[in-house]
C-alpha cells in the first residue's frame, strides 16, 4: 500500500475509533471527560489563533503546535503530501510564506470534534479571505479540513492535517 493511502487510512481509523470510544464512555468518568474536553478546547483556541496568523504569512505560532514525530503527516491545501518532521517543518514554512499579511481572520465551522484525553480529531470548514503573494487581490479560501491530534508530554500536538479546497457538490467531470 502506498504511504499517503496508508496514512489517510490510519487517520480515518483513528477518527472512527475515537468516535466509538467517546460515545460509550461510562457516566462515572463524566468529570474526567470534561477536563479532557476543556484541555482540548483550550488547545483548539490556540490552534485557531495560530491558523489565523498562518494565513497572514506567520508560521511562528503554528510550528510549536505540530508534532515533531517521524510519523506526523500533512495533505496540505496546496497539494502534495509530506510525512515526518523533516519534510513537514519546511513545508509549513513554505505554505505560510505563500500568504501576505492582510488582517485575514479564519472562521472555523466545526462539523465534528472529539477528544478522549490522549488523542483527538476535528472535521471543519475553514473560511477566510486571504492575500496570496502571487495575486494582487484578496481571494476567498474555503477549506475542508480533517485534523488528528495527540498529547505528547502533556501537550496537544497536530499529528495529521488534511486540507483541500471546498468545491460545490456536483457530478464527476465528464471525459
Amino acid at each position: 500500500m502506498k504511504r499517503p493511502v496508508y496514512v489517510a487510512l490510519l487517520a480515518l481509523l483513528l477518527a472512527a475509533a475515537l468516535a466509538v470510544t467517546g460515545t460509550h464512555a461510562p457516566s462515572a468518568s463524566a468529570q474526567h471527560d470534561r477536563r479532557h474536553d476543556e484541555s482540548f478546547s483550550a488547545f483548539l483556541r490556540k490552534f485557531e489563533e495560530a491558523n489565523t496568523a498562518f494565513v497572514n504569512g506567520d508560521a511562528s505560532k503554528w510550528m510549536p503546535l505540530v508534532s515533531h514525530s517521524a510519523k506526523t503527516s500533512i495533505f496540505g491545501g496546496f497539494g502534495g503530501y509530506e510525512v515526518g518532521w523533516d519534510q513537514i517543518g519546511p513545508r509549513y514554512e513554505w505554505a505560510a510564506a505563500q500568504f501576505r499579511p492582510s488582517g485575514a481572520q479564519v472562521d472555523f465551522q466545526y462539523l465534528q470534534k472529539h477528544s478522549n484525553g490522549q488523542t483527538a480529531y476535528s472535521v471543519a470548514i475553514e473560511r477566510s479571505t486571504v492575500l496570496y503573494v502571487n495575486r494582487p487581490d484578496p481571494v476567498p479560501q474555503n477549506l475542508r479540513v480533517t485534523m488528528v491530534f495527540r498529547k505528547e508530554y502533556g501537550k496537544w500536538k497536530i499529528v495529521h492535517r488534511h486540507a483541500d479546497f471546498l468545491a460545490p457538490t456536483g457530478p464527476p467531470p465528464s471525459s
